[in-house]
């Protein structure tokens, strides 16, 4: 019976320093820093293949130049309409005519022979 109680508890002594109880560690460690390497070198490989090619980058820098091109010629258009509209009122003002107001608008200019309003007079300084 002493040899039966002796051996559990001399295992059980030796073991921890045993690297049997080390080596289950170590390989779920190895597979584990395994499988992070194969991870890294997945990803590596489908940016790799899934990314843009040369052609594709060529292609969307055309197409980005063509846009910026095509905005700025809207905006060249856009202050050029703006320039021929206030030149227009200028001349139609050194005409003599009365250029066309804006929506927002409601009464004509007043002509410049109308008499003037009462009260209209000026306030002198105190």
């Amino acid at each position: 019976m002493n040899g039966r109680l002796l051996l559990p508890c001399l295992l059980a002594t030796a073991l921890p320093s045993c690297g049997l109880i080390k080596l289950p560690f170590r390989v779920a460690g190895a597979v584990v820093e395994g499988t992070a390497d194969v991870g890294k070198a997945g990803y590596n490989a489908s940016k790799k293949a899934f990314g843009k090619s040369e052609e594709e980058k060529a292609k969307e820098k055309k197409e980005k130049a063509e846009k910026a091109k095509k905005e700025a010629d809207e905006e060249k258009a856009r202050r050029a309409a703006e320039i021929n509209r206030h030149a227009e009122g200028t001349r139609q003002l050194q005409q003599g005519q009365t250029p066309p107001t804006s929506a927002g608008d409601t009464l004509p200019p007043i002509p410049p022979d109308a008499p003037p309003l009462p009260g209209d007079e000026p306030v002198p300084y105190q």
